[in-house]
């Protein structure tokens, strides 16, 4: 989708750290707010270095701070502890990568009491497994949560626990090269129908940071109104993951079949995306947190639409932009930063003070205030 193949990026294991970028002019007097990104990617692959998250636009144009953080994915992250239980790894990294920009971001020139974290997809995931986490209230103000997939968070232990004695079946102390097959293994006995297995790792319900799935509204209630939420998603999230298939370009170049293939896609994109983020965002809302809703429905009169990670440019700039994003995108870098500017500005708003600037960008995006 973006021009990035994982299989020629180096795997470690040891992925636990930030990425800093800061404005050139910053002291510790300075106060500024700060930004913490969660990137996507599955729970399976990704990395905050990766260059569709380049920094440096976002950083110079809003006069903020952005920090990065990496957490442990796939069997690492997001299945078993030292005993062999279900572990949310993940979660745990995140968290105590936002600790410590918590006690150390004034050194950097940020103001450790305007922290917005911020997340897409799997990232986004992450962002809303904070908010609902146990012990996190005193770690950031304000969140950001880009498409995430929750639609795909219900009805996973059988798959859960089925993957889990899989890799329970290896020993504890296994080389780190073997992991990725091993992983692979794992994926592909995945025989769950459902949404589920379109993302076959994420976080549990009920294993330590995070409530039971029964018990997430009355968290909510607790921690809502003193943290501000902005959240939604794309109408078409699901392109990014078919609109590279050869017979759907032949389809949608049908006009006939045109309208059959957005159908499909605006019934699967509100299946895991569209439908359950609401769903999230009014209960976030009728819990006591002042929560706004965006519907982003950029690029509509082309296949892939806006699809799952389109807004990744307008947030942080073309510099990363590769793959079948930018073969639809037709735009010149120039253009696209431009085009990209209100968006920024919204979110640079959001994270400065709570405030949203605009309620419509047009051809766009639309927000409201639930």
């Amino acid at each position: 989708m973006l021009g990035i193949h994982y299989s020629d990026v180096e795997q470690v294991e040891s992925c636990q750290y930030l990425s800093f970028t800061i404005p050139a002019k910053a002291t510790p007097e300075s106060k500024l707010p700060v930004m913490v990104w969660y990137h996507g990617g599955s729970y399976k692959n990704g990395g905050c270095e990766n260059l569709i998250y380049d920094r440096e636009m976002l950083v110079r144009e809003q006069n903020i701070i952005v920090v990065s953080v990496n957490y442990r994915l796939g069997i690492l992250g997001l299945l078993r502890d030292r005993e062999g239980n279900l572990a949310n790894n993940a979660i745990l990294d995140s968290i105590e990568g936002l600790r410590w920009v918590k006690e150390n971001i004034q050194s950097f020139g940020g103001d450790p009491d305007n922290i917005t974290i911020v997340g897409q997809s799997a990232g986004a995931d992450v962002v809303r497994c904070i908010v609902i986490a146990e012990g996190t209230t005193d770690l950031y103000k304000k969140c950001i949560l880009e498409s995430p997939p929750i639609g795909t968070l219900h009805g996973r232990e059988d798959m859960d626990l089925k993957s889990l004695a899989e890799l329970n079946s290896y020993p504890l102390d296994v080389l780190t090269e073997e992991l990725i097959p091993i992983q692979k293994s794992i994926l592909s006995h995945v025989t769950e129908k459902g949404r589920p297995k379109e993302m076959v790792f994420a976080p549990h319900y009920g294993v330590y940071p995070l409530p039971e799935e029964k018990d997430v509204f009355s968290r909510m209630k607790k921690v809502s109104k003193d943290h501000p939420m902005l959240i939604g998603s794309n109408t078409r999230e699901v392109m990014a993951y078919v609109g590279g298939e050869e017979k759907i370009h032949k389809m949608y170049g049908n006009p006939l079949l045109r309208p059959i293939i957005r159908i499909r896609a605006k019934k699967a994109t509100d299946d895991i995306f569209r439908t359950p983020t609401r769903r999230f965002a009014e209960d976030y809302a009728r819990s006591g947190g002042e929560t706004y809703h965006y519907s982003l429905h950029w690029l509509e009169n082309t296949l892939l639409g806006s699809c799952h990670g389109c807004e990744l440019p307008l947030l942080f700039g073309p510099k990363g932009v590769g793959g079948r994003l930018e073969a639809e995108f037709a735009f010149t870098k120039e253009q696209l930063s431009e085009i990209g500017r209100p968006f920024r500005d919204i979110w640079a708003g959001f994270i400065r003070d709570g405030t949203i600037r605009s309620y419509h960008i047009e051809g766009m995006m639309d927000i409201e205030r639930l």
